[in-house]
């Protein structure tokens, strides 16, 4: 078992049905794993350091605190999402507490 988070949420966007394209992203956060719902998922990439930039380096209509950074791929600009950000340290903490449990 692994908690799972919902985004919508966490980020105070308005509710959303669950659908086809709905998934669960399953997170590394302080060596636990947790889940996070997202609307979709369209495809898996990676990027190099230099196809990165810092997130305050573009100008950007959202917050960056949970940005990691803005990566360049082809016409695209990718933002990355720092997810261990998005939890508060009291909730990680209860992750690994959580992730204790279950492995007994």
């Amino acid at each position: 078992m692994i908690p799972v988070i919902d985004l919508h949420k966490r980020f105070a966007l308005p509710d959303r049905e669950n659908s086809n394209e709905t998934r669960v992203m399953v997170l590394n956060v302080d060596d636990s794993l947790v889940g996070a719902i997202v609307d979709s998922v369209t495809e898996v990439l990676s990027f190099t350091d230099d196809q990165i930039e810092p997130a305050g380096s573009l100008s950007m209509a959202i917050s960056t605190r949970y940005v990691t950074g803005v990566a360049k791929l082809e016409n695209r600009l990718v933002i990355l999402l720092d997810y261990v950000k998005v939890f508060a340290e009291s909730e990680r903490r209860e992750l690994v507490e959580i992730a204790e449990v279950a492995a007994t």
